[in-house]
């Protein structure tokens, strides 16, 4: 009930005076329908459903009535669903509600079809009665009435006229008189209540509108004093600026009337040297230098307010750049004129830096031997160094322009563009080794692009610098090859070889090492030289590859430990030499057991 008052008070206080009509009432009703579509239809369907569940108990699922109460509550259900999911407008509340009765009318003159009890028709009665109660449409409740009793005699019909049927005929017909007059008495107080609502509403509105009348009067009087204190306080203001304007510590301010200063700010001081009061009695060509009065006089004299550039000069007699503004203020009857003086000394020296650092810059590129350029963010060239733009056959200002297309093969420039692109995104610099192609002859090159990003964050293009490494690479080429070389002589001599650092201790040794001193190549990379001499030579040894070290290469006889004891003759050659990253000493090892027994036997036959 505080749902359905709540919506027909709203209905009632959103009526304006102009809409206090049927109209108005008929929705406010049709709203008061709708607020009660949705509570009836939970009863409903709880009511039947509990009636078919009572039918399926005491009948059979598939009985008649048990099917009929089901399927009444699903419907029933099913609309209360469909009401939760979507806002049914008000003016089909009734039709709603029509519909509603005639599921039930159908239920109940079903169940009084298949009893022909006439007993049955008390459900009529009610439902006759509910409609009453329910309904606030007279056309809709006497349509569903006329459904009602059109289907109470058809199944009279069926049964015929005996005297227990007339006597439910009657009730019926008394049913319907009350919910004639229950549906009368409540359209009326409901009406009644609308009326007087809607005349308050309009009472309201009209005293509304008296209100805000006044208080429109009121603001208005109160703007317009809030104009007149704002219009003090702007007067107050701007001649508070005008006064920080004058007294701006940026520039000189002169206000002069032809010739003759009038007054001149504190600036003035601290620029020229002249205090205020000693500047109003001075002409306003004596703050410049004799060579650009002429043109101060000639631009005071058109009129022009400038900005243009002169020369100040101090009391002391200093001479300094300046840029001068004009601007003429009338004045009590005069055109005067002021003049603001910026000192550009600063600037100046600024510009001079920069230009000094521009050209500094500019002979660095140019003076580099890498080739430099730089493109904007479609890959289009916007600077180049004297070396990259030589090589296109082109002078630099030539190049400004142009893209890849214009010198290289398609494929080739479609791959730059690509490296452009995907540098850019990533926004991180990257080094390339790429194929060069100028004048039909290939050439390879070392390139590192680099992302060129704004001060708002953008990026603004890409700047490359590449040199040509196709020497470079013969040259490491060549040393590649070399070392392969040695590394091919190396493990496949016949005689022993080792490689040991300043400090004596083997850095690598060939096959031919690990089988005359019976250690493993892996065993022998760590040993000292020593390790691997006779204990009674180690001293001996130690001082011949020092001399190598300090005096140049050495040949010598000497002996080695084996791993299994035994000690054979040699001889050693040793030269000191870079191996990789480091000094060392090679020593070149031939083993002479057979020529020292070879000697022996001689000796030994010649005895």
């Amino acid at each position: 009930m505080a749902k359905i008052k709540g919506t027909f008070v709203t209905s009632l206080e959103a009526a304006p005076d102009s809409e206090i009509d049927e109209g108005a009432i008929r929705a406010a009703l049709d709203g008061i329908s709708l607020a009660t579509l949705r509570p009836i239809l939970a009863i409903g369907s709880i009511s039947y459903g509990v009636l078919g569940a009572g039918y399926i108990l005491f009948q059979s699922v598939k009985s008649p009535l048990s099917i009929v109460a089901s399927c009444t509550a699903g419907a029933m259900l099913g609309f209360w669903i469909l009401l939760r999911l979507w806002h049914l407008p008000s003016r089909w509340a009734h039709p709603a509600l029509a519909l509603l009765a005639c599921t039930a009318l159908f239920n109940s003159l079903y169940v009084l079809h298949l009893s022909g009890d006439p007993h049955q028709a008390t459900t009529l009665l009610l439902l006759i009665i509910a409609s009453g109660s329910l309904f606030l449409s007279t056309t809709w409740l006497q349509s569903v009435i006329l459904v009602t009793l059109f289907g109470w005699t058809a199944v009279t019909w069926e049964y015929g006229f005996s005297s227990e049927w007339l006597h439910f005929g009657l009730t019926l017909t008394a049913a319907t008189a009350l919910s004639l007059f229950i549906h009368w008495v409540r359209v009326r107080i409901y009406t009644r209540l609308e009326g007087l609502r809607l005349r308050d509403a309009a009472r309201a509105n009209e005293l509304r509108g008296a209100l805000a009348l006044a208080d429109e009067a009121r603001r208005k009087a109160v703007a317009a004093r809030q104009n007149v204190e704002e219009a003090s306080r702007a007067l107050q203001e701007s001649e508070k600026k005008f006064r920080q304007l004058a007294e701006s510590p940026f520039e000189a301010i002169l206000v002069h009337d032809g010739r003759e200063v009038l007054e001149a700010n504190q600036t003035v001081a601290t620029m020229f040297g002249y205090e205020p009061s000693e500047a109003a009695k001075m002409k306003i060509e004596d703050f410049f230098i004799p060579g650009t009065r002429e043109a101060v006089q000639s631009n005071i004299q058109a009129g022009r307010e400038g900005p243009y550039s002169a020369f100040g000069l101090k009391k002391d007699g200093t001479v300094f750049p300046v840029e001068v503004l004009s601007k003429p203020i009338p004045h009590q009857g005069r055109n005067l004129r002021v003049k603001a003086i910026r000192d550009l000394t600063e600037r100046k020296r600024a510009e001079e830096t920069l230009k000094a650092r521009e050209e500094l810059a500019r002979t660095l590129v140019e003076e580099l031997p890498q080739r430099i350029f730089f493109k904007d963010q479609d890959s289009i060239f916007v600077f180049a160094n004297s070396r990259f733009s030589r090589d296109l056959g082109l002078a630099p200002e030539e190049l400004v322009g142009k893209s890849d297309y214009d010198f290289h093969p398609h494929e080739l420039a479609e791959k730059y563009r690509a490296d452009d692109r995907r540098i850019m995104e990533a926004r991180r610099a990257q080094t390339l080794e790429e194929i060069n192609v100028v004048n039909g002859r290939e050439r390879l090159v070392e390139v590192t692009k680099v992302p060129v990003i704004g001060a708002n964050g953008e990026v603004r293009g890409i700047l490359g610098v590449f040199t040509d490494i196709t020497e470079r690479r013969r040259v490491e080429d060549a040393v590649k090859a070399s070392e392969e070389k040695f590394r091919v002589l190396f493990e496949s001599s016949p005689d022993a070889i080792l490689v040991s650092g300043l400090n004596h201790a083997v850095i690598d040794a060939n096959p031919a090492a690990s089988r005359l001193t019976g250690f493993a190549i892996e065993q022998l990379t760590g040993m000292r030289i020593a390790d691997i001499v006779p204990p009674e030579r180690r001293d001996e040894v130690v001082g011949k590859l020092r001399r190598v070290a300090e005096e140049g290469p050495l040949f010598s006889d000497g002996a080695c430990l084996r791993s299994d004891g035994t000690v054979l003759p040699l001889e050693v050659s040793a030269r000191r030499i870079e191996y990789g990253d480091q000094e060392g000493i090679l020593l070149h090892i031939h083993d002479i057991t057979d020529r020292k027994r070879s000697m022996v036997a001689l000796r030994q036959a010649e005895e």
